[in-house]
C-alpha cells in the first residue's frame, strides 16, 4: 500500500533572520508575503488566510503579493532569497520549493542555506477530479475511458515537480498509462482548463478544489486515505485492471 498523497505548505525567511524582526516593536511597517503562485490556488488560500489572522493580531502590516513568473515558484522564492533579511519579507511555498533543485540544474538560490524556515502552516489532501463532461465516476471506470481512447484524453498538474505533479505520475505508474501531462503554473489557469474540458484529470489540494466542487464545475474522482470525510474511493480502494 503507497502512502497517501498529500500537499504541504511551509513558511520561510530571507536569511540572516535579523534581530530586527524578533523585536518588540516588530513590525514597525509592511511586511510583504510573497506566494510564489497565482492568486486562486491552495497556496495563495492559505497564505491569505495567515495575513488576515497577523492583521487581526498584530496590526494591519501585512500583506499578500503573488509573484508566480516562471515555474514551479522559483521566481517568487528567489526574490524572497535576494530581500533584505530583516524579516519584512516572507515566503509562503509548498513542498516544490524543496524539490526544485533535484528538477532544474541551476536554481537562483540554495534553498537550505538562503532561507529560514518559520513553521509547517499547513498540510492537507489531494483531490483527483475529472472534468464535468467526462462519462465515469471514479478512478477505475475513468482509467478504462483512457485505454479506450487514449488520444482524447491529457491530464493536468499545477506545476513541475509539485505534489500535484507527483501524484498525477503516480496514477499513471499504477494504471500503466503514457498519457500526455501538462505543467502550468500555478492551480488557477489548471482549473480553468479542467472546467473547458482542455484537461481531463487534475491532482490538486482540496482547498483550492472546494469552491469547484460546490458549484457542481468539475467531479471529485479520488482522495487519499486521510481525507477526514472521504466522499469518493482513496487512491489506496480504486485497482486498476492493468
Amino acid at each position: 500500500m503507497r502512502p497517501a498523497l498529500t500537499s504541504a505548505l511551509a513558511i520561510a525567511l530571507a536569511v540572516p533572520f535579523a534581530a530586527a524582526a524578533t523585536a518588540q516593536n516588530y513590525p514597525a511597517r509592511t511586511v510583504t508575503v510573497v506566494v510564489p503562485f497565482p492568486a486562486g490556488g491552495s497556496v495563495d488560500g492559505v497564505a491569505r488566510i495567515l495575513v488576515q489572522k497577523l492583521n487581526e493580531t498584530m496590526g494591519q502590516h501585512f500583506i499578500v503579493e503573488n509573484r508566480a513568473g516562471g515555474a514551479s515558484g522559483i521566481v517568487g522564492a528567489n526574490a524572497v532569497a535576494k530581500a533584505a533579511p530583516d524579516g519584512y519579507t516572507l515566503l509562503v511555498s509548498a513542498s516544490v520549493h524543496v524539490i526544485n533543485p533535484f528538477l532544474y540544474k541551476s536554481v537562483p538560490y540554495d534553498v537550505v542555506h538562503d532561507f529560514t524556515p518559520v513553521t509547517l502552516l499547513a498540510e492537507g489532501p489531494l483531490i483527483v477530479s475529472t472534468t464535468p463532461s467526462v462519462p465515469a465516476n471514479n478512478l477505475k471506470d475513468f482509467f478504462a475511458l483512457v485505454r479506450k481512447e487514449p488520444q482524447k484524453y491529457t491530464f493536468g498538474a499545477t506545476t513541475i515537480g509539485s505534489a500535484s505533479h507527483l501524484a498525477i505520475e503516480l496514477l499513471k505508474h499504477d494504471a500503466g498509462l503514457d498519457t500526455l501531462v501538462v505543467t502550468y503554473k500555478g492551480t488557477a489557469p489548471a482549473l480553468t482548463d479542467l472546467m473547458s474540458g482542455q484537461i481531463q484529470l487534475l491532482a490538486d489540494p482540496m482547498l483550492s478544489r472546494c469552491r469547484w466542487h460546490k458549484a457542481a464545475r468539475s467531479r471529485r474522482s479520488a482522495s487519499p486515505a486521510s481525507s477526514a470525510r472521504p466522499r469518493r474511493p482513496t487512491f489506496q480502494q480504486w485497482k486498476s485492471p492493468a
